[in-house]
């Protein structure tokens, strides 16, 4: 916090609004294993007491278009080129607030209490924050030359001469294509000189899926092996019997009356149902009707479509 200059301290006012915070905790997951690999500690602002017009405006987050990533891969492995990731480290800190935001200080500081924070810069928690890191990020590379594509606005690309440079923003993750090895590394420089990045070297473990390539062949696959994984354990479903379809024989989705949702409303239907979607909508196609039929009943659901969303967890 210090480094990146997030506040000053300053007098505590009686008329001021002070946003609580709090200590988050969480792991970072080695795409190869699957386990944990970092153990990251952030003080979080509690967004969710902030008043519109007051201490936020205008809302956004810069995220690629899982299709545009997609397309991305689809075009570096057609052309042969590099694809590296990289994180910024502590992103969000980087962009500049506009509104007057105060916060109290982090447990076990030695600010005094009768002290309080007033934010410089955007913190995570922060409603405004994606859209305050956006803004800089965007600007900076449209300043290198940069132009986002049409289709999405998070989608960059860069020509010089014959060399073909994308990028792939989500949020503080980025993915880099581009024709020369030499002019990409260049560009990582660039980036880490102005964010400060940790580098990931070639694509291999990007939101939650693996990258696998076979370049003398021109192939390449995407998998969410450790995702899916994870989904499996998250519901106590790891060493279930697998399932040969993705629903039950003759499983017709009905709309649940209230006492049928009154008995099935204490299952994690809604979460079953969105971390499916999320593999649908990256590896899986072969389960997105499946899952869209589920997400039709989200709202109110009944037994037999918690039964059935544990079907496709099986079948996945």
């Amino acid at each position: 916090m210090e480094k990146y200059q997030v506040w000053e301290v300053v007098p505590r006012r009686k008329a001021a609004r002070i946003l609580k915070a709090r200590w988050v905790f969480t792991r970072k997951i080695d795409g190869d294993t699957g386990k944990p690999k970092a153990h990251k500690a952030r003080w979080v602002a509690k967004g969710y007491s902030q008043i519109h017009g007051i201490d936020y405006n205008e809302l956004y987050a810069g995220v690629a278009h899982k299709d545009s990533i997609r397309l991305l891969l689809a075009i570096a492995n057609h052309r042969n080129m590099e694809i590296d990731q990289v994180d910024i480290k502590a992103a969000f800190l980087n962009g500049v607030l506009k509104e007057e935001i105060y916060m109290e200080p982090p447990k076990g500081s030695d600010i005094n209490s009768d002290q309080m924070l007033r934010l410089k810069k955007a913190l995570y928690g922060l409603k405004q924050s994606p859209r305050c890191f956006n803004e800089k990020l965007s600007s900076w590379l449209i300043s290198r030359g940069f132009k986002a594509t049409l289709a999405d606005s998070c989608t960059f690309i860069c020509r010089k001469g014959d060399i073909l440079l994308i990028l792939s923003v989500h949020v503080d993750d980025q993915l880099i294509a581009c024709d020369s090895r030499r002019d990409l590394d260049k560009f990582k420089k660039d980036l880490n000189d102005n964010f400060e990045c940790t580098d990931g070297g070639p694509a291999s473990y990007f939101l939650g899926f693996n990258i696998f390539r076979d370049r003398p062949n021109r192939k390449l696959w995407i998998s969410q092996e450790h995702y899916l994984t994870s989904v499996l354990e998250r519901f106590d479903m790891l060493h279930c019997k697998p399932s040969k379809v993705p629903l039950p024989g003759g499983f017709k989705p009905t709309a649940a009356t209230d006492e049928e949702h009154a008995l099935a409303k204490h299952k994690p239907y809604q979460a079953m149902v969105g971390a499916l979607l999320y593999a649908a909508t990256i590896t899986r196609p072969d389960i997105a009707f499946s899952t869209s039929l589920l997400a039709r009943h989200a709202s109110k659901w009944n037994l037999s479509h918690v039964h059935a969303a544990k079907n496709l967890l099986r079948y996945i």
